[in-house]
């Protein structure tokens, strides 16, 4: 599916009543979820893996998302597998370290480690959950607070586990 017309399914299922689960299966899918759900952040973003891969996060569309969240003072705190983050994704990197979002952002390295999926989640409700990394494949909701709030439970509790 391309890229547009997955972006077209991903903002149809904001509009879904209930709380629907939808997938992807590419890189670009991946960024365009990601993408939809930083642009809607009001709060807080919650992001895990292994490490800011440069194929995601190094899209411009994607750190102008984090970008403009920043600047609603949007949380962000990313945690990675990974002693460094992967060296070309020095564009987010440089965001994320910027003085001026010092505290919006909580950026660990080295959490995690060996564990099997990344995980984004925004505010209380929405999250995309990858569950095979190396082939992009991940589930995702706009409105499920059940699983968001499991979710967020297993990132406390990575977050707390000492290095």
């Amino acid at each position: 599916m391309s890229d547009n017309i997955y972006k077209v399914y991903v903002e149809a299922m904001k509009n879904v009543a209930d709380k629907r689960h939808f997938f992807n299966d590419s890189t670009g899918d991946a960024k365009v979820v990601l993408t939809e759900f930083i642009n809607s952040a009001e709060n807080s973003v919650r992001i895990f893996a292994r490490s800011l891969n440069h194929e995601i996060y190094n899209d411009f569309e994607l750190v102008y998302a984090i970008k403009k969240a920043l600047d609603r003072n949007v949380c962000f705190d990313i945690m990675i597998q990974k002693e460094n983050p992967d060296k070309d994704s020095s564009l987010l990197v440089s965001l994320l370290e910027a003085p001026i979002y010092a505290n919006l952002v909580s950026f660990e390295k080295n959490k995690g480690v060996g564990l099997n999926h990344n995980i984004c989640i925004v505010d209380s409700n929405k999250f995309r959950f990858e569950y095979n990394p190396d082939e992009r494949k991940a589930e995702a909701s706009w409105n499920d607070e059940a699983t968001t709030h499991k979710l967020n439970s297993l990132l406390d509790s990575i977050k707390n586990i000492a290095c």
